[in-house]
């Protein structure tokens, strides 16, 4: 499925717009490996997408077989204070812990196993339109789906 109202960087003029529209347009999957790899393209809007103009940017998802972690920054807010006491040891106050604040850049991105085990339904429906395409041509014509 498209998705639209993208905000984007005309790369010609360094203009922002927010009428940017993009599609999977390559999707390659090695379910031997259990990665994947999604390309979005992204063009000014979905009337010159199909009018031809060229794309904007590309971007690159790559699924492992395992979750991608999230990149992170950590930034001190309030440094911490040591515990105060007198000169006989007394405490006068107690220490403060310092205070970070934990900023994502980029989100955790699911593996290809994650992902096809909460899209469970849908995986199923999609492998089996495939098989039952595969096994329509002549090089599978003695074959029989398993599980259908």
């Amino acid at each position: 499925m498209p998705i639209n109202q993208l905000t984007a960087i005309v790369p010609a003029t360094g203009e922002e717009i927010a009428t940017a529209w993009s599609y999977a347009s390559t999707a390659n999957f090695n379910f031997e490996d259990k990665t994947a790899r999604l390309v979005y393209t992204f063009y000014a809007s979905k009337a010159g997408a199909y009018g031809g103009l060229p794309p904007l940017k590309t971007v690159e998802i790559i699924l492992g077989a395992t979750t991608t972690p999230a990149v992170t920054t950590t930034t001190l807010v309030t440094a911490g204070v040591p515990v105060e006491v007198d000169v006989q040891g007394v405490q006068i106050s107690p220490a403060v812990p310092p205070v970070y604040e934990t900023t994502t850049i980029y989100p955790e991105i699911p593996g290809l196993p994650q992902l096809i085990a909460a899209n469970q339904e849908a995986y199923a429906a999609l492998a089996l339109s495939l098989d039952t395409l595969a096994s329509s041509l002549p090089e599978f014509a003695s074959g029989q789906i398993e599980g259908a």
